[in-house]
Formats: C-alpha cells, sequence, structure tokens
C-alpha cells in the first residue's frame, strides 16, 4: 500500500502542470540504460491503454502502445517514471493552427477523458524501485514519442490507475 500511495503521489505530481512553456532541461540527467531500447517492434500483440486498463492482471506480460504525454512534463526526474496515453486518444491541442506550447499535455481535452486514458510506465530495478535515470535525458524519447514499452503489470495497478513495470521500450515515432 505504502508502494502505491508514493506512486499516485509522483503520478499527481506529473499531472498537476497545464499548458504552458517546456520543462526544464534534462541534459545533465542519467539516461536510462541502452540496453532497455527495442531496435524493432515486439512480435507480439500490442495494446491501447485504454485495452490494457480494461484488463489489469497484477504481474501479466504486458505489451502497450501510447504516447508520451499527459502533463507539461510526463517524465520523472531523475526516476525512470513517464506517462503514457491511449495513442488513440484524439491530440486536441496539435492541429494546424493550434499555438498550444506544450500539446502533449492533452490540456484541451475534458480530463475525465484524459484519466481514462493514461498509464504509468516505471522502469525498475530488480527489487522493483524505479531506476535512478531520467526518460529523455538522452532525447531518445520526447514529449509527444509513440513508445511500445513490454513490462508487466505493477503489484497494486487497478483499472483506474494502470502502472507497468517496463523491460524494454520501441519508440514508433519521436
Amino acid at each position: 500500500m505504502r508502494k502505491l500511495s508514493a506512486i499516485m503521489f509522483i503520478m499527481a505530481g506529473l499531472m498537476m502542470t497545464g499548458c504552458g512553456n517546456e520543462g526544464s532541461s534534462q541534459s545533465s540527467a542519467t539516461p536510462l540504460p541502452a540496453t532497455v531500447y527495442l531496435t524493432a517492434l515486439p512480435e507480439a500483440t500490442v495494446k491501447t491503454v485504454q485495452a490494457a486498463r480494461a484488463e489489469v492482471h497484477e504481474g501479466e506480460e504486458i505489451i502497450v502502445r501510447g504516447v508520451v504525454g499527459g502533463s507539461k512534463n510526463p517524465f520523472g526526474e531523475n526516476r525512470a517514471i513517464m506517462t503514457i496515453i491511449d495513442d488513440t486518444l484524439e491530440k486536441s491541442c496539435a492541429s494546424e493552427g493550434d499555438h498550444c506550447p506544450t500539446p502533449w499535455d492533452y490540456c484541451c481535452t475534458p480530463r475525465e477523458r484524459l484519466m481514462a486514458s493514461i498509464a504509468t510506465v516505471r522502469f525498475v530495478d530488480t527489487e522493483g524501485k524505479p531506476l535512478e535515470a531520467t526518460i529523455g535525458a538522452d532525447g531518445r524519447i520526447k514529449p509527444f514519442s509513440t513508445v511500445v514499452v513490454r513490462g508487466k503489470v505493477a503489484t497494486g495497478s487497478t483499472p483506474e490507475n494502470l502502472i507497468i513495470d517496463a523491460e524494454q521500450v520501441f519508440v514508433e515515432k519521436i
């Protein structure tokens, strides 16, 4: 329960920001280990975030496609955590002519739709603690990147709060 509360606290912090200027530079942060990056799409069934949230089974192997976003800075600072949004959710602030500086925060999307389409992804060590790294520090993953994550449904996950303990990631589109 304590672990779930900590994750909820981190996720709430990521979600509290809205439209605005880009987040701070992550140039001095430690990037994810190169070994987590896949060079090809996994050859298995890839679920959307919404489909994965519909059937949550702790410990289940899972492959999910999503768009990095949901807040102004969807990455945890010095912790390998990010939020992804269902890739079928309309990118309301990303249309041509829209001048939103942070369209990946989905601030133009009704909050209830956004919250029904989000998942937390964390890269963990052998003890289940998030790695001391910042996703995106090396520029391989950015806000609004489309990623496919392979991992397991974390302990404490629910249909309302899907947490994926990721082992690998494929970056489909930066």
